[in-house]
């Protein structure tokens, strides 16, 4: 593991153990001074500079294919593309986000659905809403694709091969034979 994730670590656990002091208040076992900050923004900017390089090779792969909308970027602005998020058009695709996300999961890769919005969680229930139809579109058509820095360009290959191959079958119709892959390596999950 390289030095500046390791400092990362132990600065970010370092509140767990609390140095003995006269008054039995917390103090810090490190010394500023020891902490590289450049060091620290550099070890972020490898990291967004990866999840960006993901989701440019989905958008490569997928960016084209009738249904599938990856979430654009603001005008002006540079994302850090923490989640590749895309939205799924049943009809022009031939098949929803949940019928991904199934799929996936049997070949061991984990997508998930994009969040239910605030205004439908329990907490928020008998609320006065303002809006609200763009997030329940978005939740209902959205999905999350695998996009941790661990990913290897052939895995993000991998999960859009099979995507594509579910699009094939499920415009087959339902005469269709149920959707299988070959390949049996995994794709590793969210770091």
């Amino acid at each position: 593991m390289p030095a500046t994730t390791l400092k990362i670590l132990e600065l970010s656990h370092q509140n767990q153990a609390v140095l003995p002091t006269n008054d039995g208040r917390y103090a810090h076992r490190l010394d500023p001074a020891d902490f590289q900050y450049e060091s620290f923004v550099g070890a972020i900017d490898e990291r967004v500079q990866r999840k960006r390089e993901i989701f440019d090779l989905y958008k490569q792969e997928l960016g084209s294919v009738s249904g599938l909308t990856l979430m654009p970027e603001a005008p002006n602005l540079t994302g850090n593309r923490w989640l590749t998020a895309m939205l799924v058009d049943p009809e022009k695709f031939g098949a929803s986000n949940v019928d991904i996300v199934s799929p996936l999961a049997s070949e061991n890769i984990e997508s998930r659905h994009v969040w239910r919005p605030m205004h439908l969680q329990k907490a928020f229930a008998g609320y006065r809403v303002a809006g609200g139809k763009v997030a329940e579109d978005i939740n209902n058509k959205g999905i999350c694709l695998p996009s941790g820095t661990s990913l290897s360009d052939e895995d993000v290959l991998r999960v859009c091969s099979i995507i594509k191959r579910l699009r094939k079958t499920k415009l087959r119709g339902p005469s269709s034979s149920r959707f299988k892959s070959t390949d049996s390596r995994s794709t590793p999950s969210e770091s």
